[in-house]
């Protein structure tokens, strides 16, 4: 086993399943390929519109690229970095003024990218932000709500299936910043019962309570929107052995842990447990037969404290700890 590796904060992130402390609310990651999202993009000018391109992980993605610059060749590709060595996505190169929907699916693993003209890639360029993409169900049911928190990671791309159950009541979901509700941060249409909505929205990017309540009952139907830190850290099995030996990161932090398997022809997973007993599971990631790459998705324990990793398939010579620190 290798050194110990703390995660990349922000930079990347990831979707996964909680359990909240107060009522148990599931949030799963959205499957890829599920989430479909269309975000527009300009060319004017020899400059783009848009420095920041922000889209859900795993998204099926459409990108309108419109070239108002006469005469001029451009298209969007985007890259691993600006170094550019790794294209994600390449467009075809289109002669203004014209437009083209280019469609692709985003990386799975949230993070920072880059995307650039390549006929102008000094001056015409930015950044692809993945952000990780949750799903949850909620409630209306008797004049409340069947969750009392919802968590969710910073910057994340939040998909909130929502009931209203109560015959002919008007009910919402919207996010301020405190019980003031002095700042909005989403408020979804009000329907009326029974029926379903499909709500959509980007958490914010600070950690930290919020507040989620009805717009029309907000007495009595409420609760604590939480936003936790997003982190990845990078895992590798190679011959038999984890690259690292200790994982660190923030107690109940969104933690994308990015899984490669470099032994040809051997499966294994990551697992994260209470302790080397592994009675309490925390997480155990699928078995994946290398060489290949997965990107897991879980909640780190929300107590701060000292757990254990492992290869469920190779227990005895493949773990080490898993560190959850104070916030």
């Amino acid at each position: 086993m290798g050194s110990g590796m703390r995660p990349r904060q922000c930079t990347r992130m990831l979707a996964g399943l909680l359990v909240t402390a107060l009522v148990m609310s599931m949030w799963i990651p959205l499957a890829l390929g599920a989430e479909t999202f269309t975000v527009d993009l300009t060319a004017q000018g020899f400059a783009f519109d848009k420095a920041v391109v922000t889209v859900p992980a795993g998204a099926a993605t459409t990108l309108h690229f419109v070239n108002n610059d006469a005469g001029v060749p451009h298209n969007v590709a985007i890259y691993e970095s600006a170094a550019a060595k790794t294209t994600i996505f390449q467009g075809t190169r289109i002669t203004g003024k014209k437009a083209i929907d280019y469609t692709f699916t985003a990386p799975t693993t949230p993070g920072t990218y880059f995307f650039r003209c390549d006929v102008h890639p000094a001056m015409m360029t930015g950044q692809f932000v993945v952000v990780p993409a949750v799903s949850a169900d909620v409630t209306a049911h008797g004049m409340a709500f069947d969750v009392g928190t919802i968590t969710v990671p910073a910057g994340g791309f939040v998909r909130i299936h929502f009931t209203n159950q109560d015959d002919g009541v008007p009910h919402n979901i919207a996010i301020y910043d405190s019980a003031a509700a002095a700042k909005t941060f989403f408020q979804g249409q009000q329907i009326m019962g029974v029926q379903t909505v499909d709500y959509t929205f980007f958490a914010p990017a600070q950690p930290g309570t919020y507040f989620f309540r009805c717009d029309v009952h907000p007495a009595s139907m409420n609760g604590a929107f939480v936003v936790v830190p997003a982190v990845v850290v990078d895992v590798t099995a190679r011959q038999m052995a984890f690259d690292v030996s200790t994982i660190t990161v923030p107690a109940a932090a969104y933690v994308t842990l990015h899984f490669t398997n470099s032994d040809s022809g051997i499966p294994h997973n990551v697992a994260v447990y209470d302790s080397s007993a592994a009675q309490t599971a925390f997480f155990q990631g699928a078995i994946i037969t290398g060489p290949a790459t997965v990107d897991y998705a879980l909640f780190a324990p929300s107590q701060p404290g000292t757990y254990f990793f492992r290869c469920d398939v190779h227990p005895a010579s493949m773990h080490g700890d898993f560190v959850a620190t104070s916030p």
